[in-house]
């Protein structure tokens, strides 16, 4: 009888342990069913693809809008609204077949009138659109956005309401890249109209035609979070596989291992830090060349503004011994503008070539007639002058190796102060600094965008330029086409180097890292921005 009581006893154990494993497996989500959760530093300042300039936009435009094509997850291009196009045999004209019956969120149908007049905005100069350069490759578009054409003769045109055709000044097959980016997302022009400048700015003031739209109920809250939710409107070749995706304001987890493993947030930013304990959890990891590191000089100081005092101690150094130890990580460049940025629709470095301070054994009599120069001037170097950096192995290698070349062939004495990495930023950013090893830029996709940020009037200045005749290689660039254009860049871009106020060192990888079971994130090439659209969420082994 014990025997018998025994073997129903363990009966009874294994089938609850049967019951409980497939009640587990049976509460996971289905992926039509599942939220995504991922954290933003701070709201969204706009909504409106055609000006949108920040981090938390590009995330969400990423997902609510949808242009004629987008990128899969090895880069390729692939259809977005567009389900076919067709390009002449000179290269000079694409004509983009749209889907039929797919809408804005509002349940308006998206037209190819709506491209236009998302095109004619981002290239309008009252717009005041960061990218409008990128479209520089359409017919005649420098020439209307400075005024010299009406839009009429912009070379986008809507042959019927799901044919859109596009015409370039010349041959580029960088065209069908440049129309993934948000500044050429369709937008509506009824709609636009009637928000009366506050396109973009609220859900109610925002329609979408991508995969996702902002939730109906409490979708956007400014202090704490949007919500996206799958677009039942959207028609095209990419509908929402998850529910949506929840993204929540705040500062990046100080422990993010712990945040992803809690479930708190299912994708999250790492540093090469924390890349081991990611592995050795058996993390997805994604790897995106993003920040460039280097050194700068705040030309507030007096002393700074002198060319040959910067140049002097930029060409003390040894580029390669300096370098030596980075980590693999790291890919070391003397650019300011990365390998793989368009302008135009053509490849920037390629028209560019390199610029480099090199090492010079007359750095130092440089450097005294530097001296001999602020003396006549009346402008006394300091005793002291600080250097502020990232507080990690790598920035303070780095540093202390600046020092000590500083520090014996100069009659200054240089010391060093490590920073948070959010400390680091205020600090540059408020002018609050001497001399920083500091990222000098973040995901830029246009030489434009970069080198625009030193006019003397620009609000990210962080250098303090006050250059008239940089000024005007930045208007010449805007205003010309072509080859003055690129070559008011390349001027731009050699005048940061060659007089030393910038000095490129590394450009450090941006790493996500998320549970093994997170399968079919799209990362953009910089990480700038994450596709949530083909997310599912596996079983955990």
């Amino acid at each position: 009888m014990k025997k018998t009581s025994k073997k129903i006893c363990l009966f009874l154990l294994i089938l609850s342990l049967i019951f409980t494993a497939t009640s587990c497996r049976n509460n996971t989500p289905h992926p039509e069913e599942e939220i995504i959760s991922f954290t933003l530093s701070a709201d969204p300042v706009t909504l409106d693809p055609q000006i949108a300039d920040d981090y938390s936009s590009y995330m969400l435009i990423t997902n609510l809008f949808e242009g004629l094509v987008r990128t899969d997850s090895e880069g390729n291009i692939k259809n977005g609204m567009a389900e076919s196009w067709d390009i002449s045999s000179d290269g000079l004209s694409y004509v983009f077949h749209l889907y039929e019956n797919t809408k804005w969120s509002n349940g308006t149908p998206v037209t190819a009138d709506d491209f236009v007049f998302g095109f004619k905005r981002a290239l309008d100069p009252e717009t005041g659109s960061e990218d409008a350069t990128d479209l520089f490759l359409i017919k005649n578009a420098s020439s209307y956005y400075n005024g010299e054409v009406t839009a009429d003769k912009l070379g986008v045109s809507a042959i019927d309401e799901h044919t859109l055709q596009i015409d370039l000044e010349y041959e580029s097959n960088a065209l069908l890249i440049v129309l993934t980016e948000p500044v050429a997302m369709p937008c509506n022009e009824k709609f636009f109209n009637s928000s009366k400048g506050k396109y973009g700015k609220s859900d109610e003031l925002t329609i979408t035609n991508g995969p996702f739209k902002i939730r109906e109920t409490y979708g956007w809250d400014h202090d704490s979070y949007i919500y996206i939710r799958r677009n039942e409107f959207y028609n095209a070749a990419n509908p929402a596989v998850p529910l949506g995706v929840n993204f929540t304001y705040g500062q990046q987890p100080t422990d993010p291992i712990n945040s992803i493993l809690s479930g708190e947030t299912d994708i999250c930013e790492i540093y090469g830090n924390q890349l081991n304990n990611a592995k050795e959890n058996n993390f997805n990891i994604t790897t995106t060349n993003n920040t460039l590191w280097g050194i700068c000089y705040n030309t507030n100081i007096p002393a700074f503004k002198n060319a040959k005092l910067r140049v002097s101690l930029l060409t003390s150094l040894n580029r390669d011994y300096l370098l030596k130890n980075t980590p693999e990580s790291y890919v070391k460049t003397s650019q300011l503008i990365a390998d793989n940025v368009l302008f135009a629709g053509r490849n920037y470095r390629t028209q560019a070539g390199e610029f480099k301070l090199e090492y010079s054994a007359d750095s130092a009599e440089m450097y005294n007639t530097a001296v001999e120069e602020l003396d006549e001037k009346n402008i006394e170097l300091k005793s002291t002058y600080t250097i502020l950096y990232l507080d990690d192995e790598t920035s303070s290698r780095l540093v202390t190796s600046i020092i000590e070349v500083w520090n014996e062939t100069s009659g200054c004495y240089f010391n060093k102060q490590p920073l948070s990495r959010n400390e680091l930023e205020e600090r540059i950013n408020s002018g609050d600094y001497e001399i920083a090893i500091a990222p000098l830029n973040t995901a830029v996709d246009s030489p434009m965008e970069f080198l625009s940020r030193f006019t003397t009037d620009s609000p990210d200045n962080y250098i303090n330029l006050n250059y008239p005749a940089y000024n005007e290689f930045i208007e010449t660039a805007l205003s010309e086409n072509g080859t003055d254009s690129i070559d008011a860049l390349i001027d731009a871009e050699s005048y940061l180097i060659d007089y030393g106020y910038l000095y490129p060192l590394y450009y450090e990888s941006r790493y996500f890292a998320s549970t093994d079971n997170i399968i079919g994130a799209i990362f953009s090439t910089t990480g700038e921005s994450i596709d949530f659209s083909q997310i599912t969420k596996g079983i955990i082994d």
